[in-house]
């Protein structure tokens, strides 16, 4: 009897060559033109210098740094973004409620 005989289907899982594992500090939302929700996943960090100038010594090696030139703030770097339907949406806050569920006694 094959699985739709059955009343059951299974599905087999298989990460793709470009499958990575990546953190997140927190998320944007909105809705995209044609009403699906849009999550745009980022990281945090302070801004990379865009020029680092050092003292050169007298025997020819690098010394204290002098000056740096950056920006300003806090970095926001977007590096996933989620289109997700609506059904797409309840099922991912139920198992993110699931989740909290079970980190409540950890």
């Amino acid at each position: 009897m094959s699985e739709e005989q059955s009343g059951l289907i299974s599905f087999h899982f298989e990460k793709s060559k470009a499958f990575q594992t990546l953190h997140a500090d927190g998320v944007f939302q909105s809705l995209t033109p044609n009403g699906d929700g849009f999550l745009a996943f980022f990281v945090e960090r302070p801004p990379i210098p865009l020029r680092v100038d050092f003292k050169i010594e007298n025997d020819g090696s690098m010394g204290e740094v002098l000056e740096v030139e950056a920006k300003q703030g806090i970095f926001r770097e977007v590096h996933t973004g989620l289109t997700l339907t609506k059904e797409g949406l309840i099922d991912l806050k139920e198992r993110i409620e699931t989740l909290l569920e079970n980190m409540e006694g950890k």
